[in-house]
């Protein structure tokens, strides 16, 4: 059997990558919440939201692997463009679905643009935590353990002959990805929290009427600046939340490409796009931000 050691480098970056998806969004909840003061339940029915997305795609995976026997289809070792498709349009919808569940049933009582946007922070930020937090610390850990007792010793702790050589292929995977890939792969979790807090402006700007969550200044431009009518705008925000699945999926499916084993050559070019397309999304969800009273 091959030895397997993970280098200085390998090692850094699973710290690196651990700290980031950790303290940045610890780091943006508490920025925020000091310096707006909106209310403290609103973060905490967020990472309810988290649990939501998390144990959705938990039971639609259980649907389609054991009631559907689909499993070779979200197989990426299969059928890899397949497996990141399911992934992307799945995650897409339950992170919108999701959101539009914590503002119908979760914000009573804390209403405002700074109550919905702690909300959409603690949403975002368990969600970076919960994957690109607890992957990299997997990482970490298998890299620790095999570098101080040995890969033999390490899989000789696996007593299932089958897991243990899905393991032994998992981990030989892992010490042979670039650094660029895993580097790409923790900071698309950052990516998706904030497209994630970018897009629930949208969701909210859906969920309700114009009249009712823009600042007068917006609506007395609305009606002598642009001529339109309110219920011009109403129908503008009709296909608000279809959109917001269609762009968080467009983010997604690359991660999934790269998680999947495609494309390892091309992951800083994908996470450039990705890192572009987000500041794109979220100067656009901004300016709409801004409006909301």
């Amino acid at each position: 059997m091959t030895n397997i050691v993970f280098s200085s480098e390998y090692i850094t970056t699973f710290i690196v990558m651990l700290s980031l998806c950790v303290l940045v969004p610890i780091l943006l909840f508490v920025r925020y919440y000091m310096s707006k003061k909106p209310k403290l339940a609103s973060f905490f029915v967020g990472c309810l939201g988290a649990l939501l997305v998390v144990g959705g795609k938990y039971l639609i995976d259980m649907f389609f692997v054991v009631m559907l026997g689909l499993g070779e289809y979200v197989n990426p070792s299969i059928h890899p463009v397949y497996t990141a498709l399911y992934v992307a349009i799945v995650s897409a919808i339950l992170m919108t679905l999701s959101t539009w569940i914590l503002f119908r049933y979760g914000m009573e009582g804390r209403a405002g643009r700074e109550n919905a946007f702690l909300m959409l922070i603690g949403k975002g930020g368990l969600y970076a935590i919960a994957y690109g937090g607890v992957s990299s610390m997997t990482y970490l850990s298998v890299a620790l353990t095999i570098n101080n007792d040995g890969l033999e010793k390490y899989l000789n702790a696996i007593t299932d002959p089958a897991n243990r050589e899905a393991q032994q292929k998992a981990v030989t995977a892992l010490a042979e990805r670039p650094i660029g890939e895993i580097v790409s792969e923790g900071v698309f979790h950052l990516l998706i929290m904030i497209l994630q807090i970018a897009l629930g402006v949208l969701i909210y700007m859906a969920m309700h009427k114009t009249k009712d969550i823009l600042s007068k200044q917006k609506l007395s431009h609305i009606k002598t600046k642009e001529k339109q009518d309110l219920a011009w705008y109403e129908k503008r925000t009709e296909g608000l939340i279809p959109l917001t699945v269609f762009l968080q999926a467009l983010l997604i499916f690359p991660l999934a490409i790269l998680q999947a084993g495609l494309a390892a050559d091309y992951a800083l070019i994908m996470l450039a796009a990705g890192v572009l397309f987000t500041i794109m999304v979220s100067f656009g969800c901004y300016t709409v931000f801004k409006q909301v009273k």
